[in-house]
């Protein structure tokens, strides 16, 4: 796949775009709104104006990630795949380090350990990816403007970027970050979130304070000493990236550490697909006037077409590859997506810290409008053009399986609230069609099976569940389903299921010693019972089994009965 590049899309090389508007790349309007997080301001300010409910919230940001994020990741493979020479010119990382990070994805699909770290990384890394960028800009702002940025100023300023970066990062690896940040309580997945467990992260003098007083040190010292050097209307957009990046980060995690308020798992995955969407579009911005400089019309809507497409063949081909129902291991909203999306960023990191250095002669002389001749220019060189084709056609078709998976769980979740069991059922059908297929969707057939009393249609619909992926929730399912027929033996090894994959499963610990205690086996019978009691305390049907089977094990010592095997 090609891609619209400096060489072969326009006749400016780097120095005359940037001489024919050296303080802004395509306009203060736009650069302010798209470039400079203006436009993000004022989006999340709307948000509550505008009274979205949560599911509402929720489709806009799946459609828009697919429409924003997705071509932003295929911008970075366009600019060191759709070329040759610069496919080799990185071939250290767009070889031989993207086949590590794809290797590591295959893995962690199968090993839980590995498919933790990869996941712990992406989450760990995403904030300092952003905050990278945000600093690129400022400086590329300032010099473009000629703005004296002399050594002491450029640390102060990389200071304020980097500092609010280490507020993000002590709060997510913090004693009580994985409360904060555990992937498993929003995504539905059982890999989990490596926290570093960082202690002394709140309080008036911790750790965090520290390093919050010190971001706001550094950010004032860098705007006095730019503010001496510089008229203040030059500063404007660096400002606006400095805000942007202290409302990313800075003000959520800050009001957390003074209220002493654990950011809920939804409030998490709201500011991180907010905070993504804002960085794609200035990704966008920068990455297309780079390409294509400020030409409008037919060649910048061919190079964010092929970023789409490019963006689509990462994002949708793994997931039908690697789908459950075929040679995957993990169903796509409870594990698989996660993966994809570690993987893919992983990548993008990568490739981003190589290829977009303003000191490079051919970015800087795009970016920061040098003179000199344009030498990304001179470097690309286009693959063949049934290579292009087979691209083009490839990327169209996956974006159009990802679109109709978007829309498809957009409509299952709105039939779902709605009532409608047709609709439900057909986007269920196009889900799995698409390689979605759930196993809550079987443990839903089985819920509703059991309300109609049909409990061999509910074991039925259990099984295809398990066979699926197992969850605790279908274990417990068919423990009940056992324990009604009599089949105890068969009962209490789902039960011990249930509590192997999820240990705070309360009513399986309950059940567990219910049935244990039904066998004669009191000492194990009165420790699974305690366990649930300590996970569930205000549950009274698990205190009243615990009182119960205590009793029934001092009657039975006193009776001098011994515990069967």
């Amino acid at each position: 796949m090609t891609a619209t590049t400096p060489s072969d899309t326009s006749a400016l090389s780097g120095s005359e775009r940037g001489r024919a508007n050296k303080r802004w790349l395509f306009g203060p309007v736009t650069d302010l709104l798209l470039g400079c997080g203006v436009g993000y301001v004022l989006l999340i300010a709307l948000v509550p104006w505008f009274g979205f409910e949560l599911h509402t919230l929720a489709a806009i940001g799946l459609l828009s990630t697919l429409l924003i994020a997705t071509p932003h990741y295929g911008a970075t493979l366009l600019r060191v795949y759709a070329s040759r020479s610069d496919l080799r010119k990185y071939a250290l990382f767009t070889i031989y380090a993207s086949a590590i990070v794809w290797l590591g994805f295959v893995v962690g699909l199968y090993d839980l350990r590995v498919g933790s770290f990869l996941i712990t990384l992406y989450f760990t890394w995403s904030p300092w990816h952003y905050a990278g960028q945000n600093y690129g800009l400022a400086v590329m702002f300032l010099r473009r403007r000629g703005v004296p940025l002399p050594d002491r100023t450029k640390r102060l300023l990389y200071a304020s970027f980097l500092l609010s970066y280490v507020l993000t990062f002590l709060t997510m690896h913090s004693v009580s970050g994985e409360a904060s940040y555990g992937v498993g309580d929003f995504m539905g997945t059982r890999y989990y979130f490596l926290s570093l467990e960082i202690p002394a992260v709140s309080g008036v003098w911790s750790l965090f304070s520290v390093v919050l007083l010190a971001y706001l040190a550094a950010t004032a010292a860098a705007a006095v000493l730019l503010l001496r050097s510089s008229a203040a209307r030059e500063l404007v957009p660096v400002a606006c990236l400095a805000i942007t990046q202290s409302l990313w980060f800075v003000v959520p995690h800050t009001w957390g550490w003074a209220t002493g308020t654990l950011l809920e798992s939804q409030t998490v995955a709201f500011l991180f697909t907010w905070a993504i969407l804002g960085h794609s579009v200035q990704y966008l911005w920068v990455t297309t006037y780079y390409a294509v400089g400020t030409q409008s019309g037919r060649p910048r809507w061919a190079h964010l077409a092929a970023t789409l497409a490019a963006g689509s063949v990462v994002w949708t081909l793994p997931a039908l590859l690697f789908s459950a129902q075929w040679i995957g291991s993990h169903p796509y909203n409870m594990g698989l997506f996660l993966m994809i999306a570690a993987a893919v960023n992983l990548q993008h990191f990568v490739l981003d810290g190589a290829i977009w250095k303003l000191r490079d002669t051919g970015v800087g002389s795009v970016l920061l409008a040098q003179s000199g001749p344009d030498s990304a220019s001179e470097a690309s060189s286009a693959w063949p053009g049934w290579v292009s084709v087979t691209g083009w056609v490839v990327g169209i078709a996956l974006f159009a399986i990802g679109l109709l998976g978007a829309w498809a769980n957009i409509s299952y979740d709105s039939a779902r609230r709605g009532g409608d069991g047709l609709r439900e059922a057909s986007a269920r059908e196009r889900l799995v069609a698409l390689g979605r297929d759930d196993p809550r969707f079987y443990l839903r057939d089985a819920k509703a099976a059991i309300r109609e009393e049909d409990y061999g249609a509910a074991n039925v619909a259990v099984m295809q569940s398990l066979s699926l992926y197992p969850t605790p929730e279908a274990l417990f399912m068919l423990g009940s389903l056992y324990e009604r027929e009599g089949r105890l033996d068969q009962a209490l090894r789902a039960y011990r299921e249930t509590v192997r994959l999820d240990a705070q499963a309360a009513r399986a610990w309950g059940r567990a010693g219910v049935l244990l205690a039904g066998l004669g086996r009191y000492e194990a019978a009165i420790d699974a019972l305690q366990r649930a009691a300590a996970l569930a305390p205000d549950d009274e049907t698990i205190g009243a089994d615990l009182s119960r089977v205590r009793d029934s094990a001092s009657l039975a010592v006193e009776a001098g009965e011994t515990e069967s095997p």
